[in-house]
């Protein structure tokens, strides 16, 4: 014995849930789209292996933002890398935060922690070199064990 499947609702399903998704596809890029960001850089000196564009950006441990581009310096290309940052408009840099790059896991990849000096500095809002403002580099703990490991082999 054969079940006969109504196909008139089968297909009204279908379409029903290709548009809903459509418009929630849309409702979310919308939202993306609604938040403001603000953008800087970072001059950092040494090695960034595992830090790629869509790496986090955490301040205070707290996802803020994203890388959006790493490459060599133009006018330093042996010793600068330049990093541009894309934060939410709302996180508070200051002309006293500094960046440093950070471990995530075992799995090599890295991210930028933003660190906070005083509260009542003043908003980083000077543009730089690459034009954005621009974000003191720190060297990691870790980074600086290992440079003077090798240091002393």
């Amino acid at each position: 014995m054969e079940t006969r499947a109504n196909h008139l609702i089968v297909g009204a399903f279908v379409i029903a849930f290709a548009l809903g998704a459509m418009i929630f596809v849309i409702w979310l890029a919308k939202f993306q789209a609604d938040r403001e960001f603000a953008h800087y850089n970072i001059i950092y000196k040494g090695d960034v292996t595992g830090l790629k564009s869509g790496s986090a950006v955490r301040y205070n441990g707290v996802n803020v933002g994203e890388v959006v581009k790493v490459e060599l310096s133009p006018d330093n290309p042996s010793e600068e890398v330049v990093i541009l940052l894309e934060v939410g408009e709302d996180t508070p840099v200051k002309v006293d935060t500094t960046a440093t790059l950070q471990l995530e896991g075992i799995t090599g990849v890295k991210s930028i922690q933003l660190t906070l000096g005083n509260m009542a500095s003043a908003p980083l809002t000077e543009k730089g070199p690459y034009g954005h403002p621009v974000i003191k580099a720190k060297t990691s703990a870790l980074d600086a064990l290992l440079k003077l490991s090798l240091i002393h082999i």
